[in-house]
């Protein structure tokens, strides 16, 4: 009876298999490009239910697979896979028993890579997993319209620039500059112009006011014309400037244009005439660097052209940087310093801040921290280099070596490392706070002369390498005092200058350490030069 009943359960199935034509029905879609919009790419990671139903074959079975690069979903698979095409090698006719997850080695950008495949036959449209962390926002953002995108780490709309809103539908008002507009060339009033009419553009496209005043000169040094013009304008030229140029028009080149120039940025401020000497109605306005780096490509530090501050109550220049860094970078650890950039700005300011590194900051439970570091100053263009930080003297002796094992190799010439240093420069990095030199010498005396070939090394450095020096020579059984002095600082191009023989403090830190631990910071130090 049970041998009958087990076959009849058997023919059912065959003939349910038959009736549908399939084995089993699996969602079927993919998506490459998540965002967070409903209705849009996020429903093959979020709302699977809604994509198309395949019917499988015979032998196949449902599976979804996620791809994760840094643990960011970035790609999801759904379909129907054959046990002899799926990723494992274990066999060619049955279903994965269990969850299968490959991380591929680490990429040239430090990213890893991470490939997991759930597979299931139990029933129909089974492929179901979604993803735990990803949110939805309520709204598309006004996506088409370019108004904004979803931030799916947090559900919430981010606008672009010209939309606000929770939605970022918002349109935001649209302003327009007031100038006088003329040029007494066809209007004879206008060089005591007061009325103002609305710019033909927008204040993104034509923020300023200007005036010009154009006097031509004859070769016999006679004002044979002056032109003045205001109109509006997209750039800062000068609040008040002069310039000689030849006429545009070639045959007139025995003649001299002298133009003066002024530029403003408050409503029917251009009534003015320039002559190039800026007064007390004229705005003297800071020179900063203006710049947004984008998160870890560090393009803010290749501008160094300052440019006009947009408000005349700008008196400072400002810069900031935070970034992260790994809690293992220190001198113990073999490897590179481990940091990741997070936003640089330069920007004009109307308060100053206090110079300085904020104490790291904790990362939850990592291993890593977040330090922030601001520095303001007050002169045209001085918003360059890493905040809070020293610039230093960087070179390298020609005959320079790393290891102690011996004194440095023979050279008797002129090494300008040691005697003429280079002028201080930006370190490479934020968090290299000190500057530091290196001196390698045989034999020192009272004066810190060493009438032997000598060898330096100056640069940046994220380690407090201490200040002195310390007898390599003897405590490594050369037979003769061979001498590795140090200087640690913060100041700027405090690393220049000879390290002699009243730079050996009794107690100092390098003079405590090891010959194998000395060998070793020097080596370290010379990874981060």
């Amino acid at each position: 009876m049970r041998k009958l009943m087990f076959l009849f359960s058997m023919l059912v199935l065959i003939l349910a298999s038959i009736n549908k034509g399939y084995a089993i029905s699996c969602y079927s879609c993919s998506d490459t490009d998540y965002k967070g919009e409903p209705n849009r790419h996020s429903v093959c990671y979020d709302e699977p239910s809604t994509v198309t139903v395949r019917n499988c074959l015979p032998n196949q079975y449902c599976q979804v697979q996620f791809t994760l690069q840094d643990g960011l979903p970035t790609n999801v698979l759904r379909g129907c896979v054959s046990p002899s095409s799926d990723q494992d090698d274990f066999s060619s006719s049955a279903m994965p028993a269990s969850a299968q997850c490959v991380t591929s080695p680490v990429l040239a950008d430090t990213t890893t890579e991470t490939n997991c495949y759930y597979s299931c036959n139990t029933t129909d449209n089974c492929n179901s997993l979604k993803t735990n962390n990803l949110k939805t926002c309520t709204s598309n953002c006004s996506y088409s319209i370019g108004g904004g995108f979803c931030d799916y780490f947090t559900g919430k709309c981010q606008c672009n620039t010209g939309y606000s809103g929770v939605d970022c539908s918002a349109v935001m008002a649209i302003t327009y500059r007031s100038c006088v507009q003329c040029n007494s060339e066809t209007d004879s009033g206008c060089e005591t112009r007061k009325s103002v009419k609305q710019c033909p553009g927008n204040d993104e496209s034509l923020p300023y006011c200007s005036a010009t005043k154009t006097s031509t000169i004859d070769s016999a040094g006679n004002i044979i014309r002056n032109i003045v013009t205001r109109g509006c304008t997209s750039s800062f030229t000068s609040a008040d400037e002069c310039f000689f140029s030849k006429p545009s028009d070639s045959s007139l080149s025995n003649y001299t244009e002298y133009t003066c120039i002024s530029t403003c940025d408050t409503n029917g401020c251009n009534t003015g005439t320039p002559d190039g000497i800026v007064d007390a109605t004229e705005d003297k306005a800071l020179y900063c660097v203006q710049c947004t780096g984008p998160q870890g490509t560090g393009s803010c530090q290749s501008m160094t052209t300052p440019t006009r501050c947009p408000s005349s109550t700008s008196k400072y220049c400002v810069s900031t940087v935070e970034y992260y860094i790994s809690e293992t970078s220190d001198g113990m650890n073999t490897g590179p310093v481990q940091y990741e950039l997070i936003n640089e700005v330069r920007a004009c300011s109307s308060e100053s801040v206090a110079k300085g590194c904020s104490e790291p900051m904790n990362i939850n439970t990592l291993s890593a921290k977040k330090v922030t570091c601001k520095e303001t100053c007050t002169t045209n263009g001085c918003n360059i280099g890493w905040p809070a930080r020293p610039r230093c003297s960087k070179c390298v002796s020609q005959s320079y070596s790393s290891s102690f094992s011996s004194p440095p190799d023979t050279y008797d010439g002129y090494d300008s490392c040691i005697f003429n240093p280079p002028s201080p420069v930006q370190c490479d990095f934020p968090y290299q706070q000190y500057c530091v030199a290196f001196h390698n010498t045989k034999q020192l005396d009272s004066t810190g002369k060493s009438g032997y070939t000598e060898t330096m090394m100056r640069g940046c450095s994220y380690q407090n390498h201490g200040n002195g020096c310390t007898d390599v020579g003897t405590a490594n059984g050369f037979g003769y005092s061979y001498y590795s002095c140090n200087r640690t600082c913060e100041t700027y191009g405090c690393n220049r200058g000879l390290i002699n023989a009243s730079s050996r403090p009794i107690q100092s830190v390098i003079a405590t350490l090891s010959p194998a631990l000395v060998t070793f910071l020097l080596q370290r130090l010379l990874t981060s030069f």
